[in-house]
């Protein structure tokens, strides 16, 4: 646990002593900081433990702050940590327990109580949500849900904040489950009336919570995004890129490229007409649902999709075609292996589950270790095998659906790389570029799959930098299985060499033959450049220290074209576009997502009556809609009979459809752009995929019927600016001027 770092405080006492201004010490701090600061205010120290531990860090801390007293403030906003606990402690200057006034006290605990069982809540109902009903995974989510519910209602004002019939209901369920044994299921009555009855405690909560108005009250039923000084939209003025990098088109390893694509949108088309929804789960790295605590660790989403149909069922039916993502970081694992299971040995059943909800168990305490080992043997060497002893994990991601659902494949098609090169003496990688994740992933040698075998690979026993991080991670797709481990190892991208990076390996892939991610594209690795709250352990992304080695902003654009595609690091070339680029604000720091106001199909309006985004999304082929939009769709827009090639007449028979986002800021998406051809059939580049979340409807905005055809920029946020995302009509590849030309020419 966080309350013994030990062997962790050791090392960072020495890193100090030598070089006060190395990032990693104050990484490390914060780091121990926040989840010494989770266990305590989850109970899980005691008061003179926690004291002892809290004083030795901040000890360290002023260190650290005789030379810049801001410089934890600083590095929390460069790096976008989230470490928001750590940070608060550190401007108060000493533990929580040495709070002379109690009732100050009791205030810094209750704002602290109050953040964290909103997260608990909305966690506790996405598993019910997404139709898990293992008494197993649903009782450690609800024990500690209902143990901080009980915390703040004896903190609060007359001892009562809501209704306590609410309450009773919960504790209720408490009982029911923890009368029940792991591996039972609750009936589909019993979870209606569970989530019934936790909808009405959470209502209750949030209108009656210390500080709650009528207006904020209104706004949290809707799920609305409420600042005082909302962003607005701009026209991009920033740097052109620091540096240029040629993109590589990897088709699938069909014969016929548009009958695989056309194939697969007829599918997920066909399935929606049955009934069957397609889900892409979305989660938040680390730190879970809202920023807060969930049960996910590493990975954003999985891919599968729900029948209705009763007789629908995972483990058997592998009759579909329809598709998933390829994404290593946008997978699940499933919680039958995890450390949610329950056993019947009192409390300490879910010392492990609770944990590892809040990211605190022994596993992910390995990052200071890690980084000690290595820093204190030699900054230039790198860790071995015997100085990092690794525990092995089973990631669990979040609770999956119902078993009556049917696995599928992929959702990625036509994906585009970047040449990079891995470990000394260099091995030559071409790894998919991903705005909807952050980590890196290679496939490694050591993968001994067939399907593994018929893909270039990276040896880690021919690189004399490599360092083994010991992580076992293992991931779970709609129709197999990967598992990896965490590496580090020098990594060049053009010219510039980033040292000691962090990435994922893929080190076996279990799947059906006809159904795997290495065949669906000549899949070679990913590179993840979304934001650092989707990364491993809030350990630094590639994107990240490639732009800090080559001294550039936190911007980058990318232009698709069938021909010739690029990706700009550092700014942008509005030179690729016939118009301003737009830039619009990100509405959460972990995918580039941004308000949807409107979607108009012709002259009908499609959306949007509640809260609604568009997530841009790269790794996505097709444009996505969630199903009651997508039924609406379809009824106005279908594939009809058309020649070959498609005629302008062809195009006449279909209707403009526009996205309007804040601002009155529109986007266009033409026939030209979403009609393609299959079986002398004019197909819609558009599927169902619903992505469940408390914060409204998901709209994806992906490459074949959107980034294609439009130049998109993405900004991260500064201290003078927002996060943004920006889109501008580019200009096709033979239309280019001759000088950008060039930049292909190689």
């Amino acid at each position: 646990m966080f309350c013994h770092p030990v062997v962790a405080m050791t090392l960072v006492q020495d890193w100090v002593k030598k070089d006060p201004s190395q990032a990693a010490n104050i990484y490390s701090l914060m780091y121990t900081l926040e989840h010494l600061e989770r266990s305590y205010i989850g109970g899980y120290c005691k008061d003179n433990e926690y004291e002892r531990e809290c004083n030795n860090v901040l000890g360290l801390v002023k260190l650290l702050q005789d030379v810049d007293k801001d410089v934890f403030s600083m590095f929390q906003k460069e790096f976008n940590l989230g470490f928001d606990l750590a940070l608060n402690r550190i401007k108060v200057g000493f533990p929580a327990t040495q709070i002379s006034n109690m009732k100050q006290q009791n205030q810094v605990r209750r704002k602290v109580e109050i953040f964290d069982l909103s997260g608990y809540f909305i966690t506790f109902m996405d598993a019910l949500k997404l139709k898990t009903n293992s008494v197993g995974e649903l009782f450690p989510l609800l024990h500690v849900l209902v143990d901080s519910i009980q915390k703040l209602e004896c903190s609060g004002p007359n001892n009562q904040i809501w209704n306590l019939k609410s309450l009773d209901r919960l504790k209720g369920w408490y009982s029911v489950l923890d009368s029940k044994k792991a591996h039972e299921e609750l009936s589909e009555e019993e979870m209606k009336q569970l989530m019934m009855d936790t909808e009405s405690s959470y209502s209750s909560y949030r209108s009656l919570r210390p500080g709650a108005t009528r207006q904020s009250i209104k706004a949290s039923k809707t799920n609305k995004i409420v600042t005082k000084n909302d962003p607005k939209p701009c026209i991009y003025d920033g740097p052109g890129p620091k540096k240029f990098f040629q993109l590589i088109s990897l088709s699938p390893n069909n014969s016929d490229d548009q009958d695989s694509k056309g194939h697969l949108n007829e599918t997920n088309w066909n399935n929606a007409e049955k009934g069957h929804i397609h889900y892409v789960y979305r989660n938040e790295g680390p730190l879970g649902s809202l920023g807060v605590k969930d049960l996910s660790q590493h990975n954003p989403t999985h891919s599968s999709y729900c029948a209705k149909a009763e007789t629908a069922d995972c483990e058997s039916d592998n009759s579909s075609d329809a598709v998933t993502n390829t994404s290593l970081d946008k997978d699940y694992g499933t919680l039958n292996d995890s450390p949610y299971r329950r056993s019947k040995k009192g409390n300490s059943k879910l010392l492990s589950s609770i944990l590892d909800t809040l990211n605190l168990s022994t596993g992910h305490s390995k990052l200071i270790t890690e980084s000690g080992n290595s820093s204190a043997n030699n900054n230039n060497s790198v860790p071995s095998e015997d100085t990092i002893k690794g525990t092995t994990n089973t990631h669990s991601i979040a609770p999956h659906v119902d078993k009556k659902c049917i696995a599928v494949p992929h959702l990625r098609h036509v994906q585009y790389a970047l040449s990079i090169d891995v470990g000394t003496p260099p091995q030559s990688i071409y790894p998919i570029i991903d705005t909807g994740s952050t980590n890196t992933w290679v496939v490694s040698r050591k993968c001994m799959s067939d399907t593994c075998k018929s893909v270039k690979s990276f040896d880690s026993s021919l690189s004399s930098t490599f360092g083994s991080l010991g992580d076992d991670i293992r991931i779970r797709f709609g129709t197999g299985v990967i598992r990896g481990s965490l590496g580090l190892d020098n990594v060049k991208i053009g010219d510039d060499l980033v040292e000691k990076q962090v990435f994922g390996m893929v080190n076996e892939e279990i799947s059906e033959p006809h159904k795997n991610v290495f065949k669906v594209i000549n899949f070679q690795g990913i590179i993840g450049l979304a934001f650092p709250r989707l990364a491993f352990d809030h350990r630094t992304s590639l994107y990240d220290n490639y732009s800090k080695k080559i001294g550039a902003d936190l911007t980058f654009g990318i232009y698709f074209s069938d021909n010739n595609s690029g990706l700009m690091i550092g700014g942008v070339d509005k030179r690729f576009c016939d118009s301003d680029v737009v830039m619009l604000p990100v509405v959460r720091e972990y995918y580039w997502e941004i308000k949807l106001k409107e979607i108009w199909v012709g002259d009908v309006k499609l959306c949007c009556t509640e809260e609604s985004y568009v997530i841009f999304d790269s790794g996505t082929s097709f444009n996505t809609m969630p199903h009651d939009e997508f039924m609406e769709f379809k009824k106005i827009v279908s594939p009809k009979s058309c020649h070959n090639p498609v005629s302008p007449d062809d195009l006449d028979q279909f209707p403009i459809i526009k996205y309007v986002f804040d601002g009155g800021v529109e986007l266009d998406i033409s026939p030209r752009e979403y009609v393609f051809l299959h079986k002398n059939k004019c197909r819609i580049a558009y599927m169902q995929i619903d992505v469940p979340s408390s914060y409204g409807r998901a709209f994806i905005l992906g490459t074949h019927a959107f980034m294609e055809n439009y130049l998109t920029v993405y900004k991260r946020s500064t201290n003078n600016s927002p996060a943004m995302v920006g889109f501008a009509k580019s200009i096709p590849s033979d239309r280019l001027p001759s000088e950008l030309k060039k930049l292909f020419s190689h």
